[in-house]
Order: C-alpha cells, then structure tokens, then sequence
C-alpha cells in the first residue's frame, strides 16, 4: 500500500514537472516572438520631425544620385 501510494507520488511529480517545463517554453518562444516583432518593427520605423542631412541620406533621401557620391 505505502508503495503504491509512493509510486502514485513519485508519478505526480514527475509529470508535473513536464507540464511546467513545457508552459515555460511555450510562454518562452511566445515572448521571444513579441520581444523580435517589437524590435523589428521599432527598426523599421522611418524617423519623423527634423533630421540631418546624414540621416536623410542614410535613409536615401534628400539627396540626387549623383551628389550622394561627393558626400
């Protein structure tokens, strides 16, 4: 009886702890997707207001073609 009941105990554990570990990656990979589409996006973003020549022509614009290799 003690046995059965220890065995019982022992699988309990066991596959909760499999359960855990298997939420913690999924809510892992979940955040890790929201944390890079965030990023991404942040990076994406075209600047707004004012902005120096430099960063017009980092972005290619504000500048002709044939001036962009002068500066």
């Amino acid at each position: 009886m003690q046995e059965e009941i220890e065995n019982k105990t022992l699988s309990l554990i066991i596959n909760t702890s499999k359960f855990t570990e298997r939420t913690l990656a999924t809510a892992f990979a979940k955040a890790l997707k929201l944390g890079w589409n965030k990023a991404k996006e942040h990076y994406q973003a075209k600047p707004q207001g004012r902005q120096s020549v430099k960063q017009l022509i980092g972005q290619n614009q504000g500048v002709e073609q044939d001036r962009k290799s002068v500066v």
